[in-house]
């Protein structure tokens, strides 16, 4: 017998109210990303037990991460840095067109303690176009990066830094 996965139905079925949200969406450790400034730390509370870290008085101020360059399609995103310090300045930036077009920014100062705090940045593409994500720190105080994600503006979900956890 063959295998159906399709059933033909009598009349269609009803629209649903809103148009359907792609779960599809990105993923980056900090560490496996461009740097240049702070260094790579084992972290048992980040997501892949590393995070990438500046330290006052051992690091100069600059990116902690940036990159990779990937096509995203037209649309409404939000970008999610994890990221945990104090006593720094730490500006997020959403770029294309080599980072000379800012698509999204935010200036945060991490707030100190154990937990990864989930900072969401939005962006919209007119078009599709390569995107990339920069951690730029003051060189003040401490800071560390565990990872970034990128959704739909309107997805339900954003990852957290704990492993196999999303809401």
């Amino acid at each position: 017998d063959a295998i159906w996965i399709f059933r033909v139905l009598d009349s269609p079925r009803a629209r649903p109210p809103e148009r359907p949200v792609s779960p599809v969406g990105a993923f980056w450790e900090a560490e496996a990303l461009a740097r240049r400034s702070g260094v790579i730390e084992q972290d048992p509370a980040a997501s892949n037990g590393k995070v990438v870290a500046g330290q006052a008085g051992r690091d100069r101020a600059g990116f902690l991460t940036f990159g990779p360059y990937r096509f995203l399609p037209a649309g409404r995103f939000r970008a999610v840095f994890w990221l945990r310090g104090h006593g720094a300045g730490i500006d997020l930036q959403v770029t294309t067109s080599g980072g000379r077009q800012v698509l999204g920014a935010e200036t945060v100062r991490p707030v100190a303690g154990p937990t990864f705090q989930a900072v969401a940045v939005p962006f919209a593409l007119d078009a599709p176009a390569p995107v990339e994500y920069r951690v730029v720190w003051d060189g003040m105080g401490r800071a560390a990066v565990d990872a970034i994600s990128v959704v739909f503006a309107d997805a339900r979900h954003v990852w957290h830094a704990e492993i196999g956890r999303a809401s």
